[in-house]
Formats: structure tokens, sequence, C-alpha cells
């Protein structure tokens, strides 16, 4: 098997007869044999002292490798029409208006999805060459994801963890107690 990013990942054995397949179902499932959920990049841990221009290039090859499991072929890149439709999507009053408005206290102008369709309509309707089309819009979604990522936001406090942290979240062991505390009366501990 194959992460997203094409490093190797082993499946846990199958066992073969009934008696293991109890076992198997029986045993308690510890941390190391769950599958990870997140996708590792190949990157090395991000340094605690890392200048700028490193960080814009280590976002952007990220987003190079995100994008391009995103969008592997030709047919999966939108069209221009399917950006128009995305740009009048947000502008019609709704979910996108509204939540905008109680965030921002203004209108979206959704000029995203507005550039993302004049970027279409002046760069990919005019390539005839299918991947060529792909690797621009993989350039453009990656140029873009990694300057949203290296821009100021309330998210700033977040950053992606290079590997899963150990043995967490942490396991009961035998003779351990869990205290379950009562929300409506915070007070009052259960045993």
């Amino acid at each position: 098997m194959f992460s997203l990013f094409g490093s190797k990942t082993t499946p846990p054995p199958v066992p073969d007869t009934p008696a293991e397949q109890e076992q198997a179902h029986a045993a308690p499932v510890t941390p190391s044999e769950t599958p990870l959920p997140i996708v590792d990049s190949g990157a090395p841990p991000t340094p605690l002292k890392e200048s700028p221009e490193e960080r814009l290039k280590r976002t952007y090859k990220q987003e190079i490798e995100l994008q391009n499991a995103l969008y592997p072929k030709p047919e999966d890149v939108p069209s221009c029409m399917d950006l128009f439709d995305a740009r009048m999507k947000c502008m019609i009053g709704g979910t996108n208006q509204g939540r905008h408005i109680y965030q921002y206290g203004a209108l979206d102008g959704c000029r995203d999805q507005e550039n993302d369709f004049w970027f279409c309509w002046s760069n990919l309707r005019a390539s005839s060459d299918a991947e060529q089309k792909r690797e621009l819009w993989v350039n453009r979604r990656a140029e873009w994801w990694t300057s949203r990522r290296l821009g100021a936001s309330s998210e700033d406090v977040w950053d992606a963890r290079p590997e899963r942290l150990t043995d967490f979240p942490p396991m009961l062991k035998e003779g351990d107690e869990q205290v379950i505390v009562d929300m409506a009366n915070p007070s009052t501990e259960y045993n």
C-alpha cells in the first residue's frame, strides 16, 4: 500500500484460522497498531530557527505535493465554466454571504473565485495541452495555499504536525481511575 505521497505502509497481517481471527478481535488495539491518518510528506521536521525563505520553499513544496495528489489527472482540473459557476454561487446570498456578513460585517466580494475564473479564461483556455493546463492549475493552487498558510491568520497558533504524537491520547492502564465530570454541575465527580 502507498500513502498519499508515495511512502510505503504495510497493512496489518490478516489472521488465517478462525481461532486467530477470534483472538485478533479480542486483543486490545494499541496506538502503534492503528493506521496513521496523518499524511507523511517526507519532509524533515520543521527546524525551530528557519529563515522566511526556507519556510516559503518548504511550504510551497508541501503544497505542490498536495495539489498534485488532489489533481492527479488533467480531467480533475475544473473547467472555466465550473469556476464561473463557483463565483456565481459565492455571490448569491445564502450560506456564504451570511457567514461573511457574520464574520466580517460586509458582503463577500468573491475575489478568489473571480481571480480563479479569469486565470482560467486567460491561461487554461488558451492552452491546448491538457497536462500543461493541469500543471498551471496545480502551481496556481499551490501558490494560493502557500500564501494563505504563510500569511497572517487567526489560525497562527496551529501548525501541521510532521509526525504523530507518541502515546496520545494516553491509554488507561489497569487500575487507573477515570474521572467523569457532570457538565451541569462541575463540582460533582463520579467514579
